[in-house]
């Protein structure tokens, strides 16, 4: 609030006090929220609340209880930094009025003090001038000099003192802006210190971190994010239970419309919302738009310059550079995709999207209390954004879900580096094959389904995983960490690590031609030898297309179309309909 020295009572404190009054308010309602979840724990055995969405959300309620009831305390510290600073500066204007109307006074009674001393000076020199005037007369006259003298003197010592009280005054108004700064420093409404330490974010729950971002601007949370990198990966860890039961905090009961805070928080940290967890697809899904509007301006910046400089340089030599065109005809696809992305309303959906993390999830379908079947679709070893953004294997899971469009969402997630996807070539195949890297985007999958658990209108539907190739190991790993399907389907899967036992409520099926993995396969030593088909917890049929015998082992040519036909549709369609009747009926 700016003030000078000359008018230190500078403010408004209606508006400070309304100030207070807003950190109230909100404290109240959050104390409302506080009853509710002790309300909600204490009616948490109720029979009518079923489904996999009831043991996540019941478990967090203590803790997202306390949560709230930090924010609460530190609204309402706020709220009094502020009363009190409203109370402060009412007494500095109340003295600044008396004070300058002392003021006035006195420099009014010192200009007549000092003209008095003045003239009465001017009457003493006269006097001591005039032969005429007696000793009685200059005498009367010093005698006034010197009591407008003493007069003129008062009226000095007076303004000054008047100036010395300003002085302070000023000085009491430093006090109370220190005072109420330092008070709001010390907390933010999410009860940590303004300026995080490490040690801070370590031993803060998610929750409390997210509540951060609550009331920041997109440039003040871009800023805190830039400063505190390691907040949206601690935020990432939240239970998914947890982080519904706080975005239904801050909205107005109803998943299909935002209230103006979800609004407010998407627009401010689209990275952080369109990653977490446990809030709405719908939430995440205008996350990721505007993330995708972000990376769209960077990917048409670069094109238009591509084109000027391949352009110029066509004048120039009268030859194309490959490498400029093939990174302009890259880029032309993925601005393609980006523009699917960032319509309105989109015509592609993001459940995720992290170029920069190599993470991308299209979510297929919308929602609603009518779904029956969720499907997670997770491609194979070499996929990454370039496969998603040419539309490669997203092919089967929109072909399932055109099947039952109604009452079925789908999932194609590649969450993290995928094999051969930074390191190409015999070093990729090695990927493929190595247990411990499935481990780090299996943790993901287990975390995406634990999401999809506490939505309601997912949380009781049918749960399918499919796996082309790796992606099987990426399933099966996932399930090793917790994560159950309804059913698990291999198209042509790599393995299951060596920790893996099928669950008993499982359905395991595998849909295979013969090809190069299955070739491989056949040696042993591809997940030592613990493969779909030579697993018995899988069912199956025949190869598909030719047999075994039928085949030229070492025609790698067909042997790689064919591992890769299973997962498109052009010739593929026995496989899809048997999908389809096992998904469906």
């Amino acid at each position: 609030m700016s003030w000078t020295t000359t008018d230190p009572g500078a403010g408004d404190t209606a508006a400070i006090a309304a100030l207070a009054t807003a950190r109230r308010t909100k404290a109240d309602d959050l104390r409302d929220v506080e009853r509710a979840l002790r309300g909600i724990a204490s009616d948490g055995q109720s029979a009518d609340w079923k489904g996999r969405a009831k043991e996540p959300f019941m478990s967090n309620i203590g803790d997202f209880s306390a949560d709230t009831m930090m924010l609460r305390t530190a609204l309402d510290e706020q709220a009094a930094a502020l009363e009190q600073y409203a109370k402060d500066l009412e007494a500095v204007q109340q003295e600044q009025q008396r004070l300058e109307t002392a003021r006035a006074a006195a420099a009014q009674a010192l200009a007549s003090a000092q003209s008095a001393s003045e003239s009465a000076q001017e009457d003493v020199r006269s006097a001591s001038q005039d032969e005429d005037a007696t000793a009685q007369d200059r005498a009367e006259r010093q005698s006034s000099a010197n009591q407008a003298g003493d007069q003129l003197a008062r009226a000095v010592a007076t303004t000054r003192s008047l100036d010395m009280e300003w002085d302070a005054l000023v000085e009491q108004r430093r006090s109370a802006d220190r005072k109420c700064s330092g008070s709001l420093a010390e907390r933010q409404a999410n009860g940590l210190p303004r300026k995080l330490t490490a040690s801070d974010i370590a031993s803060a729950t998610p929750l409390t971190l997210l509540a951060l971002f609550q009331g920041m601007s997109a440039d003040e949370a871009a800023a805190f994010l830039r400063a505190h990198p390691d907040v949206v990966e601690s935020i990432q860890q939240a239970d998914p239970g947890a982080v519904r039961a706080w975005w239904q905090s801050v909205g107005n009961g109803d998943d299909a419309t935002l209230s103006p805070e979800q609004q407010a928080l998407i627009a401010a940290v689209p990275s952080v919302i369109g990653g977490l967890n446990g809030l709405p697809p719908a939430a995440r899904v205008a996350a990721n738009k505007n993330l995708a509007g972000n990376r769209l301006s960077t990917v048409q910046s670069r094109l238009q310059a591509l084109r000027l400089a391949q352009a110029w340089s066509e004048q120039l030599t009268g030859r194309t550079d490959k490498k400029t065109q093939d990174e302009i005809d890259r880029l032309a696809v993925e601005e393609e995709y980006l523009l699917r992305v960032t319509a309105d309303p989109p015509k592609t959906q993001l459940y995720l999207y992290d170029p920069d993390d190599h993470r991308i999830i299209e979510m297929i379908g919308t929602p609603s209390p009518d779904t029956k079947h969720v499907i997670t679709y997770v491609p194979g070893t070499f996929s990454n954004l370039d496969s998603f953004y040419s539309g490669g294997v997203q092919q089967v899971g929109k072909w399932l879900h055109q099947q039952s469009p109604d009452d079925t969402v789908v999932f194609v997630a590649k969450d993290g580096v995928f094999p051969g996807e930074e390191t190409p070539g015999p070093a990729g195949v090695a990927e493929a094959n190595d247990p411990e890297f499935a481990l780090a985007p299996a943790e993901r999958l287990r975390q995406l389904s634990a999401g999809l658990d506490v939505d309601p209108n997912l949380a009781n539907a049918q749960r399918t995983a499919i796996g082309h190739s790796w992606g099987l190991a990426n399933i099966t790993t996932s399930e090793t960490l917790g994560t159950q399907y309804g059913q698990v389907t291999s198209l042509s899967g790599a393995g299951m690590p060596p920790t893996w036992q099928p669950n008993q409520l499982t359905t395991y099926t595998d849909h295979s031609y013969v090809d190069i993995l299955q070739v491989a396969q056949g040696t042993r030593q591809v997940w030592d030898g613990n493969n779909p088909r030579w697993n018995p917890a899988f069912g199956h049929d025949a190869y598909y297309g030719p047999a075994p015998e039928d085949v030229n082992p070492y025609d790698f040519g067909n042997l790689m179309d064919q591992h890769n036909k299973v997962a498109r549709i052009e010739g593929n369609r026995a496989v899809l309909d048997q999908l389809a009747e096992e998904i469906f009926e």
